[in-house]
C-alpha cells in the first residue's frame, strides 16, 4: 500500500517545504478541498431500538452529568465531552446494569488542538487521482516506512519548536517550560463514524468499538470523509503529562531529510 500526499506544488516535499496543520487550521482553512469546521469534533445521536441492557458505566457515559447510576463512574474521554439522554423509557436493574428502551443520546466530542498531517492510503498511484480535485501535484510514501517518515517529521517539528520559541516566535504558549515539553506522536488510518448510530444490542463487542472511536478524535470522522481514505499522523506537545495546545495553525518544516524515504517518480 502507499500513502498518497495531495498537495499544492509550492508545497510539495520534493520542494524543500513541508506544511504541517493543526486540527484549528482544518476548521477555519479558506481551501474548501479540506475544509472542516468539525475537524477533531463530531455530534452525533445515539439511538438505541428496542430494550437494551447496558452497563452503569456505559449508561453514565451517555447520560453525562444529568443522572449517574451506583459508583461506576464513567468512561474518561481526552479533550471535551457533552452527553444527554434526549428521549425514551431508562429502568436501573441494579447497580451493575441499566435497561434502555426506545432511547435516543446525544453525544459531542471535540479533541484537545494538536498537529497533523493528513495523507491518503492507497493501492497504486493512479488510485490518488481525483481525491482532492483542487489541488495540482501530489506525491507517495510506501506505508511501509509510515513509522521512520512520523519519526523523522517529529524531529524536525521538535527542533522547529524549540527555536521560535527562543526566537520570540511562539508557536506554544509563551512560558511554556520547553525543558519539559515532548512530542507524542500517532499515526493511523481514520476511522469514519455515522452521526446516526443505531444500535439494538448489549453486546460488550459492539460498546467497546464505539467507545475506541470516542477516544480519540483526532482520528474519527464522520462517514460523509470516507471517500479521502485517510492517514493521519498526529503530534501533541506534553508537557508533565497535561497537553498543551499550540497557539498557530500551521508551521513549515524543511523537507530535506525526509526525501530519501518518499517514492520518486
Amino acid at each position: 500500500m502507499l500513502l498518497a500526499k495531495g498537495c499544492e506544488s509550492k508545497y510539495n516535499i520534493k520542494n524543500g517545504t513541508l506544511k504541517l496543520g493543526t486540527l484549528v487550521d482544518y476548521r477555519t482553512t479558506e481551501n474548501l478541498e479540506i475544509l472542516d469546521r468539525e475537524e477533531g469534533m463530531l455530534k452525533f445521536l445515539l439511538n438505541i431500538e428496542g430494550e437494551v441492557v447496558v452497563d452503569a458505566k456505559l449508561y453514565n457515559t451517555f447520560a453525562g452529568g444529568s443522572h449517574h447510576i451506583a459508583n461506576a463512574g464513567a468512561y474518561d474521554f481526552p479533550g471535551i465531552t457533552e452527553a444527554r439522554f434526549i428521549s425514551g423509557s431508562i429502568h436501573t436493574t441494579n447497580n451493575r446494569e441499566v435497561l434502555l428502551r426506545d432511547c435516543v443520546s446525544m453525544i459531542s466530542r471535540e479533541s484537545l488542538n494538536c498537529f497533523v498531517f493528513c495523507m491518503s492510503r492507497v493501492r497504486r498511484t493512479q488510485d490518488a487521482a481525483g481525491i482532492f480535485k483542487g489541488y495540482d501535484d501530489c506525491w507517495y510514501l510506501p506505508e511501509a516506512k509510515a513509522l521512520e517518515f512520523g519519526y523523522k517529521i517529529g524531529q524536525l517539528l521538535q527542533r522547529h519548536i524549540q527555536s521560535e520559541q527562543a526566537a520570540g516566535r511562539h508557536i506554544l504558549p509563551a512560558g511554556t517550560d520547553m525543558n519539559s515539553v515532548k512530542l507524542f506522536c500517532q499515526h493511523r488510518i481514520v476511522k469514519y463514524i455515522a452521526r446516526d448510530i443505531h444500535i439494538n444490542t448489549g453486546d460488550p463487542l459492539v460498546w467497546n468499538g464505539l467507545i475506541e472511536r470516542l477516544k480519540d478524535m483526532s482520528f474519527t470522522k464522520p462517514d460523509n470523509f470516507a471517500h479521502e481514505l485517510e492517514y493521519r499522523f498526529t503530534y501533541t506537545a506534553l508537557s508533565n503529562k497535561h497537553v498543551i495546545e499550540p497557539i498557530v495553525k500551521q508551521v513549515f518544516l524543511n523537507s530535506e531529510d525526509l526525501l530519501d524515504i518518499i517514492i520518486q517518480i
